[in-house]
């Protein structure tokens, strides 16, 4: 069990790494053991061009622990066909649909699923924050208030992508200084 979440936390990782080093227009070169803290005794790999600019790697290792696949999306910032977006439900707000769905309604010709959510209950909401075309979309109270717990990748203005824990603590004022605490904004709520 231990062993799964490693693996669940590195496939995590490497991703976000993957994304991150994607975005980040430059080369960036990592000096590292090759053998990682795994002894890597088979390796393959695949490797796509999705599109002009978005090129797809899997990589799947055979370790001392077991098989790794590591998947890699490689974007090019700079190339006019290539756009970052939030995917979301046209039909229903907060409705769970598969990602390759949400992918095909908006025209996109990848996709990732880029948050974590509540996998128990339809229509769910992301637990982390959300954030199209510079406008907050929604967001839960106490984000990370006491702990880092849910990271958070975005893109500044700038184009520079980051991968951050972000905090967030809501209250609704009346003007009298009286005010309430707030479940979230944007967020479906059960009572």
């Amino acid at each position: 069990m231990m062993a799964q979440k490693r693996i669940r936390w590195k496939r995590f990782i490497a991703l976000c790494l993957g994304v991150f080093l994607a975005g980040s227009g430059g080369s960036v070169e990592l000096f590292a053991d090759p053998q990682g803290i795994y002894n890597i005794l088979h390796e393959e790999k695949e490797v796509q061009t999705i599109t002009s600019g978005v090129i797809y790697e899997k990589n799947r290792r055979f370790t001392q622990d077991g098989w790794l696949d590591i998947h890699v999306m490689t974007i090019d910032m700079e190339n006019p066909n290539v756009e970052l977006g939030v995917l979301d439900s046209t039909q229903e707000f907060g409705l769970r649909e598969p990602l390759k769905d949400l992918a095909q309604k908006k025209g996109a010709v990848a996709g990732i699923n880029a948050d974590f959510f509540n996998m128990s209950k339809n229509p769910a909401d992301p637990m982390g924050l959300v954030v199209k075309n510079g406008r907050i979309q929604g967001v839960n109270n106490y984000a990370n208030y006491n702990q880092n717990y849910n990271a958070s990748f975005f893109v500044h203005q700038n184009g520079s992508p980051f991968i951050d824990f972000l905090r967030f603590y809501m209250k609704f004022y009346n003007g009298n200084d009286s005010h309430i605490d707030l479940h979230g904004f944007n967020r479906i709520t059960h009572f």
